[in-house]
């Protein structure tokens, strides 16, 4: 349990640590959730029920630091509109779906390159 914790916050940290470097974040951090879900599938060599459990807690997560990001700097930042309309929650499920589809592609391919390497 402790080791799918740990791999639910790594691959959750992954797609933040992708959108830092300058002039390389427009490529790597389209595919921040898909190396994180690697990742984590990878160290948790899982099967496609424990890959879906993994991305549904990388997408959680990462929506939580989003969310910790925009409570501590969106008021500095004004990240956050006056008026949070159906447009921003059309692009809220819009990301939490595109993050769940490569975290759990990822975590899928990790588990079975994984389990195939034993």
């Amino acid at each position: 349990m402790l080791r799918f914790l740990q791999a639910i916050i790594i691959g959750s940290l992954i797609p933040f640590i992708a959108i830092l470097p300058p002039i390389i974040h427009f490529f790597t951090g389209p595919i921040g959730p898909f190396i994180g879900g690697l990742i984590a599938g990878t160290m948790t060599k899982s099967d496609p029920l424990k890959a879906m459990l993994l991305s549904l807690g990388i997408t959680i997560s990462v929506f939580l630091y989003f969310f910790i990001a925009i409570v501590v700097f969106g008021e500095s930042l004004s990240l956050v509109p006056e008026d949070f309309s159906l447009g921003g929650i059309l692009i809220t499920s819009i990301l939490f779906i595109y993050i769940l589809g490569l975290s759990l592609l990822g975590a899928i391919i990790g588990g079975y390159n994984s389990q195939k390497n034993k």
